[in-house]
């Protein structure tokens, strides 16, 4: 990779000396706001969930190295919660003691690992997790809340499209091309309905899956518009 492609995708990535407009501003202290709403969220969601746990099926992260086993009794992960809330509301409020987000970001690691001990990991706590961890990078590396956030939600862009590009990639070499085939997404989705079955009580196909399984063809169509959109995860540092 070329130096001036490197330093185009550092200049599209980490926008320190863009105009600070209303527009920007007020897009990146909504990326902020979003990004610790949405921790507070699945941090007390997981927290009357992990409860219900007894075992780690699956160890991720710290998991591997640590036993959270602990957060599955005596309020463990409601504590947790109530520290992560504090830690993040302060500085998001206060605009202050920033660097707090990294310790956030450590314990919201704790309470994601104890929740999905037991497999089946989602995009959506990962994403979020990328982003309390840029915000607290950002707390730690830069003062002025002008070069923190930027700093932050390029982290999260660069990190997504690396991610999505590199699952299309791992995908391709696990399974090869016919990863596409519309019989892999019939039994995705025949997994999952029982996933949400056993958690809900209750599923339905929507319309788009009903004709998924009535057609192969179709099914393989969808797969490789998923594949390709993955694959071109990387065009995002270039928006």
């Amino acid at each position: 990779m070329s130096k001036s492609v490197i330093n185009k995708l550092f200049a599209n990535l980490f926008e320190f000396k863009a105009p600070e407009s209303f527009g920007t501003k007020f897009q990146l202290r909504a990326f902020e706001f979003f990004s610790v709403i949405y921790t507070l969220i699945y941090t007390w969601e997981w927290a009357f969930y992990i409860p219900r746990l007894s075992d780690v099926v699956l160890p991720l992260g710290l998991a591997n190295y640590l036993d959270i086993s602990i957060f599955f009794s005596n309020s463990v992960s409601i504590y947790n919660a109530i520290l992560i809330s504090l830690l993040t509301v302060i500085p998001l409020l206060t605009k202050k003691v920033r660097w707090v987000y990294i310790i956030a970001f450590l314990l919201f690691h704790l309470q994601y690992v104890a929740r999905f001990s037991q497999g089946e990991i989602p995009h959506s706590a990962n994403l979020v997790g990328f982003s309390l961890l840029g915000l607290g990078l950002s707390g730690l590396f830069f003062s002025e809340m002008k070069r923190a956030l930027p700093f932050a939600f390029g982290f999260v862009i660069f990190w997504a499209g690396l991610g999505y590009t590199s699952a299309a990639i791992s995908k391709l070499i696990a399974t090869g091309i016919f990863w596409v085939d519309g019989n892999h997404l019939w039994l995705w989705m025949g997994e999952k309905s029982i996933d949400i079955l056993s958690l809900n009580g209750e599923f339905q196909y929507n319309w788009l899956q009903n004709l998924a399984f009535g057609s192969r063809f179709l099914a393989t169509l969808i797969l490789v518009f998923g594949l390709s959109a993955e694959i071109l995860g990387f065009t995002m540092w270039f928006q």
